[in-house]
């Protein structure tokens, strides 16, 4: 029973941690570990579930030994389906890729499969419904000391700088996800107004229609860095 709960917990895990490691060295694609990925998953959670029927068909006809089965299908259908719980509680599950604090002018992009792709209308109306608290940061801090702080926010946290105009007041980047290293285009726009300086962002997935609440949350969290930056 523990070498058969040992091999069906790890054969998984083995799976999974295996495309990761092709995805970090560059020997998959993102897209092809993830499916890789998933498909272990998947094929984990019928088996699972598979043995936890059996399990119960097993003991209501009264066979030895029913509970094995039905315990080690119960792994994967307790453990999946909590992970589910998890994320879908703590983050809404939207099916938009795309979140800007100005949804009016949105940041734009001027390389990679983002460019010069304006953000539709059915995204807007889904980060107003999902994401209300997402908008325009406003900063007391001049223009050009918040630009410096921008930058050197996104260089402390991995991003690839693909443009950088102090002049325009923009800033461009390509952030990796840590595990499957999935490709976002990240605008930031610093605009003066007053005695104020605003600062926008625009955070797009570069693939699926989904982005499991990654782009509003890099905004969060990259504003709250830089209004800490400030005191």
């Amino acid at each position: 029973m523990l070498r058969l709960a040992i091999i069906f917990v790890a054969a998984p895990l083995i799976v999974v941690a295996a495309a990761v490691a092709g995805i970090q060295f560059g020997w998959l694609s993102p897209r092809v570990g993830l499916m890789v990925s998933l498909a272990a998953a998947a094929i984990w959670a019928i088996v699972g579930i598979a043995l936890f029927l059996i399990g119960i068909v097993r003991g209501l006809r009264g066979r030895p030994r029913w509970g094995r089965q039905f315990v080690l299908g119960l792994l994967p259908v307790l453990l999946l389906g909590g992970m589910f719980f998890v994320r879908s509680s703590s983050m809404p599950i939207v099916m938009s890729n795309d979140v800007s604090t100005d949804l009016a002018q949105p940041p734009g992009f001027t390389t990679g499969p983002s460019a010069q792709r304006g953000m539709s209308q059915s995204a807007q109306d889904k980060q107003l419904e999902a994401y209300p608290d997402i908008r325009t940061l406003v900063l007391k801090q001049p223009a050009a000391q918040v630009f410096a702080q921008t930058v050197a926010l996104g260089k402390l946290r991995g991003w690839e700088p693909v443009v950088e105009d102090s002049d325009a007041g923009t800033v461009q980047w390509i952030a990796r996800s840590r595990l499957f290293r999935f490709q976002d285009d990240v605008s930031l726009r610093i605009t003066s107004v007053a005695e104020e300086t605003k600062v926008d962002m625009r955070s797009r997935s570069r693939i699926g229609k989904s982005d499991l609440g990654a782009n509003a949350t890099r905004i969060r969290e990259f504003f709250k860095e830089l209004q800490n930056r400030f005191g």
